[in-house]
């Protein structure tokens, strides 16, 4: 019996946290579904290939990769639309993934595509929609923004119309439910934890040894540390910096260094 098939919808390429989630939900998945990545693809965020046809593998061995292509984000608001239509009435997934609310515009779309889909291929039940939100980045933190104003309008809008939603943490949950009110707080949604790359990040083979962390720490100048914690985001109350903060002052034995805009803090 051959497995259900699900559609990953992304605007990003693989080098940016959306591209990198992409791959990493369907590596994650790949054992129960056949999973396929549409990338809509445009010149800022496609540069390097601009003139190929098809995306490498390497990280699509997983997935099979279909694309296609736009000037900009803008002009993909009318040309995105009847690809998408196309590779889900040919495709007939169970799931079409979209990836950010910024493609929201295009779950009217796949919910379309997918009724029609379902008939031609004589299913009762069509393909659900999901929409991952990350968060209300563009909603809330400028609401006087008219760049924010006009994506909210023509773009983000129309995300609450998704079958279900996936969120990356409760606190996302919660606000976006709160800024988009009934249309998405009584749909179906679940808080997953973004999944990890195993090829990327991994525990060694074997311990590190104590010299070795030693002069690990000599070579990075952590000299009067045990050990060093990362963070790399803006300062802001999604991130939950106060937590970040808290760490530092409860461990005065590890180097803390954030990556990130100089703010009052």
């Amino acid at each position: 019996m051959n497995n259900p098939k699900i559609l990953f919808v992304c605007d990003k390429n693989e080098c940016t946290s959306f591209g990198r989630l992409t791959l990493n939900l369907a590596k994650a998945v790949s054992g129960r579904y056949e999973a396929h990545v549409l990338w809509l693809k445009t010149p800022k965020f496609f540069p390097d290939d601009a003139k190929r046809d098809v995306l490498g593998s390497g990280d699509g061995a997983c997935c099979e990769f279909h694309e296609t292509w736009a000037k900009s984000l803008y002009t993909g608001f009318f040309s995105f639309r009847r690809p998408l239509k196309k590779i889900i009435c040919e495709l007939n997934p169970d799931v079409v993934f979209l990836i950010r609310p910024e493609l929201g515009f295009l779950v009217p779309v796949a919910r379309n595509a997918a009724s029609v889909a379902a008939k031609e291929n004589g299913r009762s039940v069509p393909a659900k929609t999901i929409m991952f939100v990350h968060d209300t980045f563009a909603e809330t933190l400028y609401p006087h923004s008219l760049k924010f104003k006009f994506l909210n309008v023509f773009y983000i809008r129309d995300c609450v119309k998704a079958d279900s939603f996936v969120f990356n943490s409760e606190w996302t949950r919660k606000n976006a439910c709160e800024y988009f009110g009934t249309n998405m707080s009584t749909r179906p949604g679940s808080v997953i934890g973004c999944p990890i790359d195993r090829d990327l990040f991994n525990r060694p083979s074997s311990p590190v040894a104590d010299e070795e962390r030693r002069a690990f720490r000599r070579r990075h100048g952590m000299r009067n540390f045990s050990g060093m914690c990362l963070n790399v985001s803006l300062d802001e109350p999604r991130k939950n910096i106060d937590t970040y903060f808290e760490m530092a002052r409860l461990r005065p034995d590890v180097a803390f260094v954030r990556v990130g805009k100089v703010s009052e803090r």
